[in-house]
């Protein structure tokens, strides 16, 4: 039997005007995540797309950026709904974050880290989380420089979650506590 596949009738485009027209787009210009180091463009890519869908304003990229070609095919052409910021050195970025008055908050295991289902954001604060590189983590300049330490609790086997899955989590989180 031949697999049915469902065609729509709008492109990705089409349906986000849409939801616009209708009022059904919420943007948090309080929220913003950012990358530390990324070794993989497609996690990169995968974490625009959920930023993009969780209505972030910023992704920080901390360290190099995919061509704009590959960032369309790895984002599923969201790339254009945030915008990008990019950073040569995590100092950079944490000058910014201070100059904008932005809470830095990290996303890293640690027993000292808060469970992201207890903590709470301000609506009046704006906030970054920071996701950090596949292998190595946030670097200690960031951890040392934020106003909180967070992790996702993981009852299962596994010991840590791919970066890109774990900016949809913390931002679901974000977002549902921000509402």
């Amino acid at each position: 039997m031949p697999a049915i596949w469902f065609k729509r009738e709008e492109t990705r485009a089409e349906r986000y005007d849409r939801k616009v027209e209708n009022g059904l787009v919420t943007r948090f210009s309080n929220l913003s995540i950012a990358t530390v180091h990324f070794q993989c463009d497609s996690n990169l890519g995968m974490l625009v797309r959920n930023a993009a869908c969780f209505g972030c304003d910023e992704v920080h990229v901390i360290g190099s950026l995919p061509s704009h070609r590959d960032l369309v095919a790895k984002s599923g052409n969201t790339q254009n709904l945030v915008t990008i910021r990019q950073w040569n050195r995590e100092e950079d970025f944490l000058n910014y974050c201070k100059m904008m008055k932005v809470k830095v908050i990290s996303v890293e295991l640690g027993d000292s880290a808060v469970d992201c289902r207890s903590f709470e954001l301000d609506p009046d604060e704006k906030y970054v989380f920071v996701i950090g590189n596949e292998s190595y983590g946030i670097p200690a300049v960031i951890l040392m420089n934020s106003s909180q330490v967070v992790k996702i609790a993981m009852p299962g086997a596994g010991i840590c979650l791919n970066a890109a899955v774990t900016s949809g989590v913390i931002l679901y989180e974000a977002t549902r506590n921000l509402f």
